[in-house]
């Protein structure tokens, strides 16, 4: 059932127990993004993306389509927000049973928004043509902490340690496109250990760039080889100065994107769950609810 911003607004709010009907229009908006994270348009936006859908796996039935529905999506949207510390606080939060809270009721919502990224977070075929300014993407890693994991011979796996947060974390690589607010490509999860340069060799991205385009990357993809070294723009001080102040701005528009998708507490404190499956289908619904935020009124500044 398609719902509009409105009613998205006014149920937030309900399921939480807030009372709204004296309060200003204003006031139930703030409340409302400060637990779910996101504008009620945005996520009115999503949810309609997800009644209509026909990616394979995705499709609703029309329970999942109704009210019923809606309330365990809207609970999704708090839980990657807010990040409760336990099931009973999540639980009691929404006056829920704890089997509501946990397991497949919770993680099957987040599953279905992290699948939305195959209309969201597209390569498109723009990327693909000449471009006179060469530059067409802007690309980092950002590290996301986790609970330090076991290594056989030693107290802790070095391989999962990131010196950029000083803790154990997995690593994610993320491309965002020059000519408008827009992610288009993620890959990951990756050791924190793991070297920028070495993520970007295997992961496929600098395949594809055409010869003569150039991606914006901070000195952590500094490199020797030849045919990396013609696709990758990196800071220089020698440089053209209007170049490179054009390059430093699409770092820091990619820094915001960064701080964006860690203002949701499941990426940005030490996260407690299964890393090998759930902390992607957590990421990457993430990124796929912020490109909705920047495509509903909240775009990250342009180049």
């Amino acid at each position: 059932m398609a719902f509009n911003a409105a009613t998205i607004l006014k149920r937030g709010l309900y399921i939480l127990s807030i009372a709204w009907e004296n309060e200003s229009m204003d006031n139930q908006i703030k409340h409302f993004k400060k637990h779910y994270g996101s504008s009620h348009d945005a996520l009115a936006d999503m949810w309609n993306d997800l009644i209509t859908t026909q990616i394979p796996g995705l499709v609703l039935n029309e329970k999942e389509k109704s009210g019923w529905g809606l309330d365990f999506f809207l609970r999704a949207h708090y839980f990657l927000f807010t990040y409760p510390k336990n099931t009973e606080q999540f639980a009691k939060r929404f006056d829920i049973g704890l089997s509501y809270a946990q397991g497949k009721p919770l993680w099957s919502w987040i599953e279905r928004i992290s699948m939305l990224k195959h209309i969201k977070i597209k390569w498109e075929a723009r990327l693909n043509e000449p471009h006179p300014a060469q530059f067409v993407i802007s690309v980092d890693g950002t590290d996301m902490k986790i609970d330090e994991v076991q290594h056989d011979d030693e107290p802790v796996n070095r391989g999962y340690y990131s010196h950029k947060i000083n803790h154990g974390a997995v690593k994610y690589e993320i491309a965002l496109s020059i000519f408008e607010p827009r992610c288009v490509w993620m890959n990951g999860p990756h050791p924190g250990g793991k070297h920028d340069i070495t993520i970007l060799r295997e992961g496929g991205l600098l395949d594809k760039i055409a010869l003569g385009d150039l991606v914006i990357a901070d000195r952590g993809y500094r490199t020797s080889v030849p045919h990396e070294q013609r696709k990758l723009s990196l800071p220089n001080r020698l440089g053209n100065a209007e170049v490179e102040k054009l390059k430093s701005r699409a770092r820091s528009r990619h820094e915001s994107f960064n701080g964006r998708i860690k203002n949701f507490n499941v990426l940005y404190e030490t996260y407690r769950h299964d890393i090998k499956i759930k902390h992607k289908l957590a990421f990457e619904a993430v990124v796929v609810t912020v490109q909705y935020q920047m495509d509903n009124g909240s775009p990250i500044f342009d180049v």
